[in-house]
Protein backbone atom coordinates (compact mmCIF):
# COMPACT_ATOMS: atom_id res chain seq x y z
CA UNK A 1 0.00 0.00 0.00
CA UNK A 2 1.22 3.46 -0.86
CA UNK A 3 1.68 6.34 1.53
CA UNK A 4 -1.14 7.69 3.65
CA UNK A 5 -0.53 10.84 5.68
CA UNK A 6 -1.52 9.12 8.92
CA UNK A 7 0.43 5.91 8.27
CA UNK A 8 2.18 4.78 11.43
CA UNK A 9 5.71 3.48 11.62
CA UNK A 10 4.57 0.18 13.04
CA UNK A 11 2.80 -0.57 9.80
CA UNK A 12 6.09 -0.68 7.92
CA UNK A 13 7.00 -3.83 9.83
CA UNK A 14 3.88 -5.65 8.66
CA UNK A 15 5.79 -7.04 5.69
CA UNK A 16 7.03 -10.54 6.40
CA UNK A 17 10.79 -10.06 6.29
CA UNK A 18 11.27 -13.66 7.36
CA UNK A 19 10.12 -14.73 3.90
CA UNK A 20 12.86 -12.60 2.37
CA UNK A 21 15.64 -14.22 4.34
CA UNK A 22 14.25 -17.69 3.66
CA UNK A 23 14.88 -17.07 -0.04
CA UNK A 24 18.47 -18.17 -0.81
CA UNK A 25 18.87 -15.67 -3.66
CA UNK A 26 17.72 -12.75 -1.54
CA UNK A 27 19.82 -13.91 1.41
CA UNK A 28 22.93 -13.78 -0.79
CA UNK A 29 21.96 -10.30 -1.97
CA UNK A 30 21.21 -9.11 1.54
CA UNK A 31 24.31 -10.61 3.13
CA UNK A 32 26.41 -7.81 1.69
CA UNK A 33 24.36 -5.36 3.73
CA UNK A 34 24.66 -7.35 6.99
CA UNK A 35 21.00 -6.76 7.88
CA UNK A 36 20.34 -4.77 11.01
CA UNK A 37 17.22 -3.49 12.63
CA UNK A 38 17.58 -0.19 10.77
CA UNK A 39 18.16 -1.74 7.36
CA UNK A 40 15.17 -4.04 7.82
CA UNK A 41 13.10 -0.98 8.65
CA UNK A 42 14.19 0.75 5.40
CA UNK A 43 13.50 -2.35 3.31
CA UNK A 44 10.02 -2.64 4.83
CA UNK A 45 9.33 1.01 4.06
CA UNK A 46 10.44 0.66 0.43
CA UNK A 47 8.25 -2.40 -0.06
CA UNK A 48 5.12 -1.26 1.76
CA UNK A 49 5.15 2.43 0.85
CA UNK A 50 7.06 2.74 -2.41
CA UNK A 51 5.86 -0.42 -4.11
CA UNK A 52 9.33 -1.89 -4.68
CA UNK A 53 9.87 -5.61 -5.03
CA UNK A 54 11.88 -7.28 -2.21
CA UNK A 55 14.94 -7.56 -4.42
CA UNK A 56 14.74 -3.90 -5.55
CA UNK A 57 14.10 -2.78 -1.98
CA UNK A 58 17.20 -4.57 -0.70
CA UNK A 59 19.31 -2.99 -3.44
CA UNK A 60 17.88 0.50 -2.88
CA UNK A 61 18.23 0.27 0.90
CA UNK A 62 22.02 0.17 0.55
CA UNK A 63 21.85 3.81 -0.55
CA UNK A 64 19.51 4.96 2.21
CA UNK A 65 19.70 5.42 5.94
CA UNK A 66 16.79 6.84 7.89
CA UNK A 67 15.18 6.02 11.21
CA UNK A 68 12.08 8.16 10.94
CA UNK A 69 9.70 8.52 8.01
CA UNK A 70 9.05 12.24 8.12
CA UNK A 71 11.24 13.15 5.13
CA UNK A 72 10.39 10.09 2.95
CA UNK A 73 6.68 10.54 3.68
CA UNK A 74 6.85 14.19 2.67
CA UNK A 75 8.69 13.47 -0.59
CA UNK A 76 6.39 10.60 -1.56
CA UNK A 77 3.42 12.85 -0.96
CA UNK A 78 5.07 15.49 -3.16
CA UNK A 79 5.24 13.06 -6.09
CA UNK A 80 1.63 11.99 -5.57
CA UNK A 81 0.49 15.62 -5.45
CA UNK A 82 2.29 16.27 -8.76
CA UNK A 83 0.51 13.54 -10.70
CA UNK A 84 2.94 10.63 -10.46
CA UNK A 85 1.28 7.22 -10.59
CA UNK A 86 2.17 4.39 -8.21
CA UNK A 87 4.20 2.59 -10.86
CA UNK A 88 6.03 5.81 -11.80
CA UNK A 89 6.95 6.46 -8.17
CA UNK A 90 8.18 2.88 -7.76
CA UNK A 91 10.32 3.21 -10.88
CA UNK A 92 11.68 6.55 -9.72
CA UNK A 93 12.65 5.40 -6.22
CA UNK A 94 14.11 2.11 -7.46
CA UNK A 95 16.40 4.05 -9.80
CA UNK A 96 17.18 7.02 -7.54
CA UNK A 97 16.49 6.05 -3.89
CA UNK A 98 18.11 9.25 -2.64
CA UNK A 99 15.10 11.23 -3.86
CA UNK A 100 13.29 10.06 -0.73
CA UNK A 101 15.64 12.10 1.45
CA UNK A 102 16.38 15.14 -0.74
CA UNK A 103 15.17 18.66 -0.05
CA UNK A 104 12.03 18.77 -2.16
CA UNK A 105 11.84 22.57 -2.11
CA UNK A 106 15.37 22.99 -3.47
CA UNK A 107 15.70 19.87 -5.65
CA UNK A 108 12.29 18.65 -6.79
CA UNK A 109 10.02 21.69 -6.95
CA UNK A 110 12.26 23.83 -9.25
CA UNK A 111 12.58 20.98 -11.79
CA UNK A 112 8.81 20.45 -11.94
CA UNK A 113 8.28 24.18 -12.29
CA UNK A 114 10.80 24.33 -15.16
CA UNK A 115 8.97 21.59 -17.07
CA UNK A 116 5.70 23.40 -16.51
CA UNK A 117 7.13 26.66 -17.86
CA UNK A 118 8.36 25.05 -21.10
CA UNK A 119 5.00 23.46 -21.82
CA UNK A 120 4.82 20.07 -20.12
CA UNK A 121 1.46 19.10 -18.68
CA UNK A 122 1.35 17.38 -15.28
CA UNK A 123 1.04 13.85 -16.78
CA UNK A 124 3.75 14.63 -19.37
CA UNK A 125 6.14 15.87 -16.69
CA UNK A 126 5.55 12.76 -14.57
CA UNK A 127 6.12 10.49 -17.56
CA UNK A 128 9.27 12.34 -18.61
CA UNK A 129 10.83 12.29 -15.14
CA UNK A 130 9.99 8.64 -14.48
CA UNK A 131 11.73 7.79 -17.77
CA UNK A 132 14.68 10.01 -16.89
CA UNK A 133 15.15 10.14 -13.08
CA UNK A 134 18.60 11.70 -13.53
CA UNK A 135 16.81 14.88 -14.58
CA UNK A 136 15.93 15.47 -10.91
CA UNK A 137 19.51 15.04 -9.73
CA UNK A 138 21.07 17.32 -12.35
CA UNK A 139 21.72 20.99 -11.65
CA UNK A 140 19.08 23.24 -13.12
CA UNK A 141 21.43 26.20 -13.62
CA UNK A 142 24.62 24.35 -14.56
CA UNK A 143 23.19 21.56 -16.74
CA UNK A 144 19.52 21.59 -17.63
CA UNK A 145 18.92 25.23 -18.62
CA UNK A 146 22.19 25.62 -20.64
CA UNK A 147 21.43 22.42 -22.58
CA UNK A 148 17.86 23.53 -23.20
CA UNK A 149 18.95 26.98 -24.39
CA UNK A 150 21.54 25.49 -26.75
CA UNK A 151 18.98 23.20 -28.38
CA UNK A 152 16.61 26.13 -28.70
CA UNK A 153 19.14 28.05 -30.83
CA UNK A 154 18.45 25.42 -33.52
CA UNK A 155 14.88 24.41 -32.79
CA UNK A 156 13.60 27.99 -32.23
CA UNK A 157 10.57 27.22 -30.02
CA UNK A 158 10.04 25.63 -26.62
CA UNK A 159 7.56 23.26 -28.26
CA UNK A 160 10.20 21.90 -30.64
CA UNK A 161 12.70 21.41 -27.83
CA UNK A 162 10.18 19.60 -25.63
CA UNK A 163 9.30 17.36 -28.58
CA UNK A 164 12.98 16.47 -28.88
CA UNK A 165 13.17 15.88 -25.12
CA UNK A 166 10.36 13.34 -25.32
CA UNK A 167 12.07 11.47 -28.16
CA UNK A 168 15.42 11.41 -26.38
CA UNK A 169 14.76 11.81 -22.67
CA UNK A 170 18.48 11.98 -21.89
CA UNK A 171 19.25 14.83 -24.29
CA UNK A 172 19.40 17.44 -21.48
CA UNK A 173 21.60 15.20 -19.33
CA UNK A 174 24.46 15.30 -21.81
CA UNK A 175 27.28 17.80 -21.75
CA UNK A 176 26.32 19.67 -24.90
CA UNK A 177 29.71 21.37 -25.14
CA UNK A 178 31.48 18.01 -25.28
CA UNK A 179 28.94 15.90 -27.18
CA UNK A 180 26.55 18.00 -29.26
CA UNK A 181 28.67 21.00 -30.26
CA UNK A 182 31.49 18.91 -31.85
CA UNK A 183 28.96 16.97 -33.96
CA UNK A 184 27.32 20.16 -35.19
CA UNK A 185 30.75 21.54 -36.14
CA UNK A 186 31.58 18.36 -38.09
CA UNK A 187 28.37 18.70 -40.08
CA UNK A 188 28.85 22.39 -40.74
CA UNK A 189 32.44 21.88 -41.88
CA UNK A 190 31.35 19.56 -44.71
CA UNK A 191 28.49 21.80 -45.86
CA UNK A 192 25.44 20.30 -44.19
CA UNK A 193 22.79 23.08 -44.18
CA UNK A 194 21.21 24.35 -40.97
CA UNK A 195 17.85 22.93 -42.07
CA UNK A 196 19.32 19.42 -42.07
CA UNK A 197 20.90 19.94 -38.65
CA UNK A 198 17.48 21.08 -37.46
CA UNK A 199 15.94 17.89 -38.86
CA UNK A 200 18.58 15.79 -37.12
CA UNK A 201 17.88 17.43 -33.77
CA UNK A 202 14.12 17.24 -33.94
CA UNK A 203 13.79 13.84 -35.62
CA UNK A 204 16.83 11.83 -34.53
CA UNK A 205 18.07 13.53 -31.32
CA UNK A 206 19.55 10.32 -29.89
CA UNK A 207 22.25 10.51 -32.58
CA UNK A 208 23.64 13.59 -30.86
CA UNK A 209 24.46 11.62 -27.72
CA UNK A 210 26.63 9.06 -29.50
CA UNK A 211 30.41 8.86 -29.27
CA UNK A 212 32.06 11.74 -31.17
CA UNK A 213 34.70 9.62 -32.89
CA UNK A 214 32.12 7.08 -34.03
CA UNK A 215 29.92 9.88 -35.36
CA UNK A 216 32.82 11.37 -37.31
CA UNK A 217 33.68 7.99 -38.86
CA UNK A 218 30.08 7.42 -39.95
CA UNK A 219 29.87 10.89 -41.50
CA UNK A 220 32.99 10.10 -43.52
CA UNK A 221 31.59 6.71 -44.61
CA UNK A 222 28.32 8.27 -45.74
CA UNK A 223 30.22 10.83 -47.79
CA UNK A 224 32.28 8.08 -49.42
CA UNK A 225 29.06 6.25 -50.37
CA UNK A 226 28.16 9.20 -52.57
CA UNK A 227 25.67 11.14 -50.46
CA UNK A 228 25.53 14.88 -50.98
CA UNK A 229 25.89 16.74 -47.64
CA UNK A 230 23.36 19.32 -48.81
CA UNK A 231 20.69 16.62 -49.23
CA UNK A 232 18.37 15.59 -46.38
CA UNK A 233 19.18 11.98 -47.28
CA UNK A 234 22.68 12.61 -45.93
CA UNK A 235 21.26 12.96 -42.41
CA UNK A 236 19.04 9.89 -42.85
CA UNK A 237 22.01 7.83 -43.99
CA UNK A 238 23.99 8.88 -40.91
CA UNK A 239 21.20 7.81 -38.57
CA UNK A 240 20.81 4.43 -40.30
CA UNK A 241 24.54 3.71 -40.30
CA UNK A 242 24.76 4.62 -36.61
CA UNK A 243 21.83 2.33 -35.83
CA UNK A 244 23.49 -0.70 -37.47
CA UNK A 245 26.60 -2.44 -36.26
CA UNK A 246 29.21 -3.34 -38.88
CA UNK A 247 28.25 -7.00 -38.53
CA UNK A 248 24.55 -6.25 -39.12
CA UNK A 249 25.33 -4.02 -42.08
CA UNK A 250 27.47 -6.71 -43.69
CA UNK A 251 24.84 -9.39 -43.01
CA UNK A 252 22.22 -7.36 -44.88
CA UNK A 253 24.61 -6.68 -47.73
CA UNK A 254 25.19 -10.43 -47.99
CA UNK A 255 21.44 -11.11 -48.18
CA UNK A 256 21.15 -8.80 -51.18
CA UNK A 257 24.22 -10.38 -52.81
CA UNK A 258 22.71 -13.85 -52.39
CA UNK A 259 19.75 -12.75 -54.54
CA UNK A 260 21.93 -11.44 -57.33
CA UNK A 261 22.31 -7.77 -56.44
CA UNK A 262 25.58 -6.18 -57.44
CA UNK A 263 27.52 -3.97 -55.05
CA UNK A 264 26.56 -0.91 -57.07
CA UNK A 265 22.86 -1.83 -57.00
CA UNK A 266 22.90 -2.24 -53.22
CA UNK A 267 24.64 1.09 -52.68
CA UNK A 268 22.30 2.72 -55.20
CA UNK A 269 19.30 1.46 -53.20
CA UNK A 270 20.78 2.80 -49.98
CA UNK A 271 21.42 6.19 -51.59
CA UNK A 272 17.84 6.32 -52.85
CA UNK A 273 16.22 5.20 -49.60
CA UNK A 274 18.52 4.82 -46.57
CA UNK A 275 15.68 3.50 -44.42
CA UNK A 276 15.49 0.37 -46.57
CA UNK A 277 18.59 -0.93 -44.80
CA UNK A 278 16.85 -0.71 -41.42
CA UNK A 279 14.52 -3.50 -42.50
CA UNK A 280 15.11 -6.61 -40.43
CA UNK A 281 17.09 -9.47 -41.95
CA UNK A 282 14.06 -11.76 -41.71
CA UNK A 283 11.84 -9.26 -43.51
CA UNK A 284 14.48 -8.69 -46.18
CA UNK A 285 14.75 -12.41 -46.90
CA UNK A 286 11.00 -12.96 -47.14
CA UNK A 287 10.56 -9.88 -49.33
CA UNK A 288 13.36 -10.76 -51.71
CA UNK A 289 12.14 -14.35 -51.99
CA UNK A 290 8.64 -13.15 -52.88
CA UNK A 291 9.69 -10.47 -55.37
CA UNK A 292 12.37 -12.48 -57.14
CA UNK A 293 11.15 -16.08 -56.91
CA UNK A 294 7.39 -15.51 -57.00
CA UNK A 295 6.99 -12.35 -59.09
CA UNK A 296 10.11 -12.94 -61.19
CA UNK A 297 11.32 -9.37 -60.71
CA UNK A 298 14.96 -8.52 -61.41
CA UNK A 299 17.37 -6.93 -58.92
CA UNK A 300 17.78 -3.96 -61.27
CA UNK A 301 14.00 -3.41 -61.16
CA UNK A 302 13.77 -3.73 -57.37
CA UNK A 303 16.61 -1.24 -56.98
CA UNK A 304 14.22 1.39 -58.35
CA UNK A 305 11.53 0.63 -55.76
CA UNK A 306 13.46 0.36 -52.52
CA UNK A 307 10.48 1.27 -50.33
CA UNK A 308 8.96 -2.12 -51.18
CA UNK A 309 11.33 -3.67 -48.64
CA UNK A 310 9.89 -1.51 -45.86
CA UNK A 311 6.24 -2.52 -46.39
CA UNK A 312 4.48 -5.31 -44.52
CA UNK A 313 4.24 -8.49 -46.58
CA UNK A 314 1.02 -9.58 -44.87
CA UNK A 315 -0.77 -6.24 -44.67
CA UNK A 316 0.25 -4.52 -47.89
CA UNK A 317 2.35 -6.35 -50.45
CA UNK A 318 0.54 -9.69 -50.67
CA UNK A 319 -3.01 -8.23 -50.52
CA UNK A 320 -2.28 -5.69 -53.27
CA UNK A 321 -0.52 -8.23 -55.44
CA UNK A 322 -3.48 -10.58 -54.95
CA UNK A 323 -5.83 -7.95 -56.32
CA UNK A 324 -3.55 -7.29 -59.31
CA UNK A 325 -3.13 -11.01 -59.96
CA UNK A 326 -6.87 -11.58 -59.83
CA UNK A 327 -7.59 -8.74 -62.23
CA UNK A 328 -4.88 -9.96 -64.61
CA UNK A 329 -6.23 -13.50 -64.62
CA UNK A 330 -9.72 -12.26 -65.49
CA UNK A 331 -8.51 -9.91 -68.19
CA UNK A 332 -9.60 -6.84 -66.26
CA UNK A 333 -6.14 -5.33 -66.19
CA UNK A 334 -3.86 -4.38 -69.07
CA UNK A 335 -0.66 -6.32 -68.47
CA UNK A 336 1.66 -4.14 -70.50
CA UNK A 337 0.48 -1.10 -68.55
CA UNK A 338 1.14 -2.68 -65.16
CA UNK A 339 3.95 -1.33 -63.02
CA UNK A 340 4.08 -3.70 -60.06
CA UNK A 341 6.41 -1.54 -57.99
CA UNK A 342 4.30 1.60 -58.30
CA UNK A 343 1.02 -0.30 -57.98
CA UNK A 344 2.04 -1.83 -54.66
CA UNK A 345 3.53 1.44 -53.45
CA UNK A 346 0.74 3.87 -54.39
CA UNK A 347 -3.02 3.43 -54.31
CA UNK A 348 -3.28 5.91 -57.18
CA UNK A 349 -0.97 3.83 -59.36
CA UNK A 350 -2.82 0.67 -58.43
CA UNK A 351 -6.02 2.20 -59.73
CA UNK A 352 -4.33 3.70 -62.80
CA UNK A 353 -3.15 0.21 -63.68
CA UNK A 354 -6.76 -0.96 -63.78
CA UNK A 355 -7.61 0.57 -67.12
CA UNK A 356 -5.46 2.64 -69.48
CA UNK A 357 -6.10 6.12 -70.81
CA UNK A 358 -8.14 6.08 -74.03
CA UNK A 359 -10.33 8.46 -75.98
CA UNK A 360 -13.65 9.60 -74.55
CA UNK A 361 -16.49 7.11 -74.93
CA UNK A 362 -19.94 8.74 -74.79
CA UNK A 363 -21.75 5.48 -73.91
CA UNK A 364 -19.66 3.17 -71.76
CA UNK A 365 -20.30 -0.58 -71.76
CA UNK A 366 -22.66 -0.49 -74.77
CA UNK A 367 -23.23 -3.92 -76.30
CA UNK A 368 -21.06 -6.25 -74.25
CA UNK A 369 -22.20 -4.78 -70.93
CA UNK A 370 -25.83 -5.76 -71.46
CA UNK A 371 -27.41 -8.49 -69.38
CA UNK A 372 -29.15 -11.02 -71.63
CA UNK A 373 -32.47 -10.83 -69.80
CA UNK A 374 -32.78 -7.05 -69.60
CA UNK A 375 -30.55 -5.03 -71.92
CA UNK A 376 -31.89 -1.56 -71.20
CA UNK A 377 -31.55 -1.88 -67.44
CA UNK A 378 -27.75 -2.12 -67.61
CA UNK A 379 -26.97 0.47 -70.27
CA UNK A 380 -25.67 3.13 -67.92
CA UNK A 381 -23.90 6.43 -68.40
CA UNK A 382 -20.13 6.77 -68.45
CA UNK A 383 -20.16 8.90 -65.30
CA UNK A 384 -22.17 6.42 -63.29
CA UNK A 385 -20.10 3.48 -64.50
CA UNK A 386 -16.87 5.26 -63.71
CA UNK A 387 -18.09 6.21 -60.25
CA UNK A 388 -19.22 2.68 -59.48
CA UNK A 389 -15.95 1.10 -60.59
CA UNK A 390 -13.89 3.75 -58.84
CA UNK A 391 -15.77 3.41 -55.60
CA UNK A 392 -15.57 -0.38 -55.57
CA UNK A 393 -11.93 -0.39 -56.54
CA UNK A 394 -11.18 2.11 -53.80
CA UNK A 395 -12.83 -0.30 -51.41
CA UNK A 396 -10.60 -3.11 -52.66
CA UNK A 397 -7.46 -1.04 -52.18
CA UNK A 398 -8.60 0.28 -48.81
CA UNK A 399 -9.32 -3.25 -47.64
CA UNK A 400 -5.66 -4.20 -48.13
CA UNK A 401 -4.72 -1.79 -45.33
CA UNK A 402 -7.47 -2.96 -43.01
CA UNK A 403 -7.58 -5.61 -40.36
CA UNK A 404 -8.87 -8.90 -41.75
CA UNK A 405 -12.18 -8.74 -39.90
CA UNK A 406 -13.01 -5.40 -41.55
CA UNK A 407 -11.96 -6.20 -45.13
CA UNK A 408 -15.11 -8.01 -46.16
CA UNK A 409 -17.20 -5.34 -44.47
CA UNK A 410 -15.56 -2.63 -46.59
CA UNK A 411 -16.20 -4.42 -49.88
CA UNK A 412 -19.77 -5.35 -48.99
CA UNK A 413 -20.44 -1.77 -47.94
CA UNK A 414 -19.10 -0.41 -51.23
CA UNK A 415 -21.06 -2.90 -53.31
CA UNK A 416 -24.31 -2.43 -51.42
CA UNK A 417 -24.01 1.36 -51.66
CA UNK A 418 -23.38 1.26 -55.40
CA UNK A 419 -25.29 -1.76 -56.61
CA UNK A 420 -26.13 -1.08 -60.27
CA UNK A 421 -29.51 -2.65 -59.74
CA UNK A 422 -30.54 -0.27 -56.93
CA UNK A 423 -30.64 3.51 -57.30
CA UNK A 424 -27.20 3.99 -58.86
CA UNK A 425 -27.79 7.57 -59.93
CA UNK A 426 -29.02 8.63 -56.49
CA UNK A 427 -25.97 7.17 -54.77
CA UNK A 428 -23.60 8.81 -57.24
CA UNK A 429 -25.35 12.15 -56.82
CA UNK A 430 -25.05 11.90 -53.04
CA UNK A 431 -21.39 10.94 -53.20
CA UNK A 432 -20.59 13.69 -55.71
CA UNK A 433 -22.22 16.22 -53.39
CA UNK A 434 -19.89 15.15 -50.60
CA UNK A 435 -16.66 14.88 -52.60
CA UNK A 436 -17.22 17.29 -55.48
CA UNK A 437 -18.43 16.69 -59.05
CA UNK A 438 -15.04 15.45 -60.29
CA UNK A 439 -14.13 13.17 -57.38
CA UNK A 440 -14.24 10.11 -59.60
CA UNK A 441 -11.59 11.63 -61.88
CA UNK A 442 -9.11 12.25 -59.05
CA UNK A 443 -7.00 9.32 -60.16
CA UNK A 444 -5.93 11.31 -63.19
CA UNK A 445 -6.88 9.06 -66.10
CA UNK A 446 -10.29 8.38 -67.60
CA UNK A 447 -11.37 4.75 -67.57
CA UNK A 448 -11.27 2.72 -70.75
CA UNK A 449 -14.37 0.64 -71.43
CA UNK A 450 -13.85 -2.86 -70.10
CA UNK A 451 -15.52 -4.12 -73.28
CA UNK A 452 -12.39 -3.12 -75.23
CA UNK A 453 -10.40 -5.83 -73.47
CA UNK A 454 -12.89 -8.52 -72.45
CA UNK A 455 -16.55 -9.38 -72.74
CA UNK A 456 -17.89 -8.82 -69.23
CA UNK A 457 -20.92 -7.04 -67.83
CA UNK A 458 -20.77 -4.59 -64.99
CA UNK A 459 -22.71 -7.04 -62.82
CA UNK A 460 -20.20 -9.77 -63.62
CA UNK A 461 -17.37 -7.40 -62.78
CA UNK A 462 -18.83 -6.62 -59.38
CA UNK A 463 -19.52 -10.29 -58.73
CA UNK A 464 -15.93 -11.11 -59.68
CA UNK A 465 -14.59 -8.52 -57.25
CA UNK A 466 -16.68 -9.92 -54.41
CA UNK A 467 -15.92 -13.58 -55.12
CA UNK A 468 -12.26 -13.04 -55.87
CA UNK A 469 -11.67 -11.13 -52.65
CA UNK A 470 -13.57 -13.69 -50.60
CA UNK A 471 -11.37 -16.42 -52.03
CA UNK A 472 -7.96 -14.85 -52.53
CA UNK A 473 -7.76 -12.50 -49.57
CA UNK A 474 -9.21 -15.16 -47.23
CA UNK A 475 -11.49 -12.69 -45.57
CA UNK A 476 -12.98 -13.45 -42.21
CA UNK A 477 -16.62 -13.23 -41.26
CA UNK A 478 -18.36 -9.90 -41.02
CA UNK A 479 -17.41 -7.87 -37.98
CA UNK A 480 -20.00 -7.70 -35.20
CA UNK A 481 -19.49 -3.94 -35.02
CA UNK A 482 -21.27 -1.81 -37.65
CA UNK A 483 -18.84 -0.57 -40.29
CA UNK A 484 -19.14 2.81 -41.98
CA UNK A 485 -17.21 3.40 -45.16
CA UNK A 486 -15.91 6.97 -45.20
CA UNK A 487 -13.35 7.99 -47.79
Amino acid sequence: MFLSRNLKTQRFRDFDLISIFQNPFLVRSFSVLKPTKDSSFVVSYLINNCGLSPQSAISASKKLNFKTTTKPDSNLQFFQDHGFTKSQISKLIACRPGLLLCNKDQILEPKLEFLKQIGFSIPQAAKYISSNPTFLTNSLKAQIIPSFDYLKTFLITDENVTSTMRKSTWILNTNHQKLIVPKVEVLRDIGVPESSIYKLMITYPCVLTRNNNQFKEIVQEVGELGFNPSSTLFIEAITVKLALSKATWEAKMEIFRSYGFSENEIISMFRKNPQSMRTSEKKLRSGLYFFINKLDLKPSYLAKYTSLFTYSMEKRIIPRWTVLQGLLSKGLLIKNKLNIGSSIKHKKCLFDAYLAKESYQPRLFCGSLHDDDDDDEHIISEMNSRAILTYIFQAIIKSADMKDDLQKEAIDCAISKHNVEKDVAEHIKEFDKKHGPTWHCNFGKPITPISKYCSITISEGILFIRNELDDLLEMKTRSSNPFTLDW
